[in-house]
């Protein structure tokens, strides 16, 4: 089940056991703290690997106190086998939090997510719309209204860390408690710039032609990496709504449904990207469609460094 609607399930009651699934760990600490707050009446009760002893005794018990809430951390770390039949049996709030890296495709795991309802708490992808529309989504359920182009704003400055950005939203939502409304100059004054180097960085030096910059918002994202095929098929991705950008231009689309049809925000596209393609033209986005495709190719094949290719590219990309 997508997160929204197990979300809408917790909050209207119409389900009992869940499963937290995937590598967003903010996500499935907020489930959890929703849950508290929904069955307030409950006695909580928070079980890791070295207490499944006593884990498997409160599904098989009843509480003296009421009705429970049943937490299980690190669950796919415990011996899954003996609590199928209790979780099978088990007529009360449960959440069993599967870490990131479990292998949900084994036995034992499989018989387990089949007694629950398996909700998916995964990461947004750095490009495209997720993380600002996650923010523009809180920020109106908080009961707040912003400027269009915060929600990007607020992104570029802290970047692809939903714990993050939700406490900046928090300082920002006690900034204006008053007035109700998020402005520029509030996220210029209260959001810290934590971001490192992000997708969209990357992006918008090289279409500036700054290779030192370019190489540098690389090397801040790369870090540990050796797997680049994600940013890649971001500047694909990118360079393509560029192309699609003239294209929609020359067919005399005005800029409000050009960014409709490619979905980015209509601020951004009149102030940032029409420009910029405009500036490189249809030729030159073409060959540089072409030299991600080439890339692409090359660092699934290439056994050596590949932060070589990528420095390799962005020389060629800009000169």
């Amino acid at each position: 089940m997508i997160y929204s609607k197990a979300i809408s399930s917790l909050r209207y009651k119409k389900g009992k056991k869940f499963a937290l699934v995937g590598n967003e760990p903010y996500l499935k600490e907020s489930f959890i703290k929703l849950a508290g707050k929904v069955h307030s009446d409950c006695t909580p009760y928070s079980l890791y690997p070295e207490n499944q002893e006593e884990a498997l005794g409160l599904l098989e018990s009843e509480d003296l106190f009421g009705n429970k809430l049943l937490v299980f951390h690190s669950f796919n770390k415990m011996k899954m086998e003996s609590f199928e039949k209790a979780i099978k049996n088990y007529d009360d709030n449960l959440i069993l939090v599967i870490e990131d890296k479990a292998r949900l495709k084994a036995r034992a795991i499989t018989k387990i997510l089949t007694l629950v309802t398996v909700v998916e708490c995964k990461k947004f992808k750095e490009y495209g719309m997720e993380y600002p529309l996650w923010i523009r989504g809180n920020i109106t359920d908080k009961g707040f209204t912003a400027d269009d182009e915060i929600d990007q704003m607020i992104f570029s400055r802290v970047g692809p860390n939903m714990a993050v950005i939700a406490h900046e939203l928090e300082k920002l939502f006690i900034l204006k408690s008053d007035d109700k409304n998020i402005t520029v100059e509030d996220v210029k004054k209260v959001v810290s710039v934590t971001a490192i180097s992000t997708s969209f960085e990357i992006f918008e030096n090289l279409l500036k032609k700054d290779t030192r910059r370019a190489l540098e918002s690389f090397y801040s994202y790369a870090g540990d990496r050796d797997n680049f095929i994600e940013i890649v098929s971001f500047l694909g991705l990118y360079l393509e709504k560029m192309y699609r950008m003239l294209l929609l231009k020359e067919d005399n689309y005005k800029i409000d449904d050009i960014a409709d049809i490619i979905g980015l925000p209509r601020f951004y596209v009149k102030t940032r990207y029409m420009p910029k393609a405009t500036s490189f033209g249809k030729l030159k986005i073409a060959a540089g469609i072409d030299r991600v495709c080439q890339l692409n190719v090359q660092l699934r094949l290439f056994k050596g460094d590949k932060k070589v290719l990528m420095e390799k590219f962005i020389h060629d990309f800009i000169n």
